[in-house]
């Protein structure tokens, strides 16, 4: 046993400094111009780093066969990639808002997303670079971003493709310093929520696995033990005094696996909500609006920014169903081009595709009698923004205590189980 134990630690140090140098060597593919990145390569040898990981991860649960031995590495490495994700997401914002500052400057996009994709350490990276290559050899940007799969938000693009001045580029002097530190500031407060708000989750979703994988370990290596005793000292387990707290355990293991079912359904659904319909959507419990109001958000700052600079509904609503990642506002913005054909007002057309709602249209028409669609576009994303925030908050302010008490009540359940049979063993032999 010590023999397997040393080759399979050997193995997980071996694979983990293989998989190392993979990223090392796919660093060098993609961090070099352009004109010289190899995207193919980069890409296998992302595909093979990936593998290697796993093996190395299989080949540490191997030395580890504990039931809590495997949460604990399933918790390092859910940490690794939470951290990761904070990355990508730090990163995306950055990009989103350089993009907005450049589309200002008029910068040349291939020579931005060259230079920012330096600094990046993520997937943006790639991504970027593959994106401005796409640019260079003649595609447009919609093409180019939809085929690099460039995380670029909506109003970001919009931006770029529809600077906010409709004369010279603006310089750093005369940008508004009291917008931009708003939109700081904005940016700021919704990092922080994401950040709460997934730390929250994390802690829940750990802690409810841990649960269940001690409770299933102690079931089924310290309960038969206890039932044998009991049975010896009782003539049989059904005369024991603990024998009650049997079904209330059953019943617990029941439940714990079915909510642990039930999370990996709302995770699988999570992951594929950029491509499920909105009525799809609305089922999802919890994540299911606040994914539908952050894709409505994108696209009416989008839409503001586009207005605000002169173009026509039209032209904004094409560039919205060429890059926008859901496929819903895609498929909306189709729908609502065929409706200005037909001479319906653009509030009422995004109102009958979903994008708005009853309430909003009225507000938005309202504005738009008096001329000021476009700042009120904007203004309602920010509103779609902070009802968010609002809405997460109030969930976690009940939901939280109530997943920690119903957790501690779990682990009591099993703690109270196996006290009471110790002392009532211990009570039987003083007799």
């Amino acid at each position: 046993m010590d023999n397997l134990h040393f080759i399979a630690l050997g193995s997980t140090v071996v694979l983990a400094m293989l998989a190392g140098t993979l990223r090392s060597l796919k660093g060098n593919l993609i961090y070099r111009p352009i004109h010289q990145a190899r995207f193919a390569a980069s890409r296998c040898v992302g595909v093979l780093e990936g593998f290697l990981w796993f093996l190395c991860i299989a080949s540490l649960l191997g030395l580890a066969p504990h039931p809590v031995a495997v949460v604990i590495v399933f918790m390092i490495v859910a940490s690794v990639i939470s951290s990761f994700a904070i990355r990508y997401r730090e990163e995306r914002r950055s990009l989103n808002r350089w993009l907005r500052f450049a589309g200002d400057q008029r910068v040349a996009l291939p020579e931005f997303l060259d230079r920012f994709a330096d600094g990046c350490r993520s997937g943006i990276a790639r991504r970027a670079k593959y994106c401005a290559w796409r640019m260079v050899i003649g595609e447009d940007l919609g093409k180019a971003i939809r085929r690099s799969k460039l995380p670029v938000d909506a109003d970001a693009v919009a931006a770029y493709l529809f600077p906010d001045s409709e004369h010279p580029p603006m310089t750093a002097t005369d940008r508004s310093p009291v917008s931009t530190q708003q939109e700081i500031q904005r940016d700021y407060e919704a990092a922080q929520s994401s950040i709460r708000s997934n730390q929250q989750l994390i802690y829940i979703v750990v802690t409810f696995v841990v649960m269940v994988f001690v409770a299933a370990f102690v079931r089924k290596f310290i309960v038969p033990t206890l039932d044998q005793m009991q049975e010896e000292f009782f003539d049989g387990a059904s005369h024991s005094p603990s024998y009650f707290l049997n079904d209330w355990l059953q019943l617990s293991e029941t439940l714990g696996y079915l909510c642990l079912v039930l999370m990996g359904i709302l995770g699988v659904l999570v992951l594929l909500s950029p491509w499920l319909p909105r009525a799809a959507l609305r089922c999802v419990p919890w994540f299911g609006v606040r994914v539908i109001d952050r894709r409505r958000g994108e696209f009416l700052e989008s839409l503001g920014r586009g207005l605000a600079a002169g173009q026509a509904e039209s032209e904004l609503l094409k560039s919205s169903a060429n890059i926008a990642k859901s496929h819903w506002i895609r498929v909306a913005s189709s729908r609502a081009i065929l409706m200005l054909v037909d001479g319906v007002t653009a509030v009422t057309a995004l109102c009958r595709t979903g994008l708005v709602t009853e309430k909003e249209k009225v507000w938005l028409a309202n504005a738009e009698k008096n001329s000021n669609l476009p700042s009120a576009l904007i203004q309602l994303k920010d509103d779609l923004q902070r009802r968010q925030t609002y809405r997460w908050n109030l969930r976690m302010a009940w939901f939280l205590p109530l997943a920690t008490m119903l957790i501690g009540a779990f682990i009591f359940l099993h703690a109270f189980y196996m006290f009471h049979v110790l002392c009532t063993l211990i009570g039987r032999m003083a007799v």
